[in-house]
């Protein structure tokens, strides 16, 4: 558990969804079957609201870069905030071409294949954990 008391709401709202799925287990596939519109229901409010922030958005809001400063203390001049542009032609032909940097752990150069195998399974993961349940 955390000491400084900032982030027990995380170990919390993890216990809390590990006794659902501990529930879900115990009682049987019978009761997943239920659920499952539960989950699909997260799933579909989740990639609405994906959407709909492309286009619903305010006036410019600052965005705080999570821990840039503890992770990497080596350039100290580098801006730790950035700016949701929403639906943005500039942003969209500023990132249309690869400009891949490299992981602040490793020192690797990502490429491609790195970058598409971490977000195809971590956007597709639940679906594909639903499609061979049953």
């Amino acid at each position: 558990l955390p000491l400084d008391g900032k982030e027990w709401y995380k170990y919390l709202y993890s216990s809390v969804v590990l006794f659902f799925c501990l529930a879900i287990c115990m009682i049987g596939g019978s009761m997943f079957a239920k659920t499952l519109i539960v989950i699909f229901m997260i799933t579909v409010v989740c990639t609405l609201s994906v959407y709909i922030s492309i286009f619903a958005k305010s006036e410019r809001k600052l965005i705080q870069n999570p821990r840039i400063d503890m992770l990497d203390k080596r350039n100290e001049s580098c801006a730790n905030h950035t700016f949701y542009t929403g639906l943005s032609g500039t942003t969209f032909k500023d990132n249309f071409y690869e400009q891949y940097g490299r992981d602040y752990i490793t020192h690797d150069k990502m490429d491609f294949a790195t970058v598409f195998s971490i977000l195809f399974s971590s956007v597709t993961g639940i679906l594909n954990g639903a499609n061979m349940s049953g």
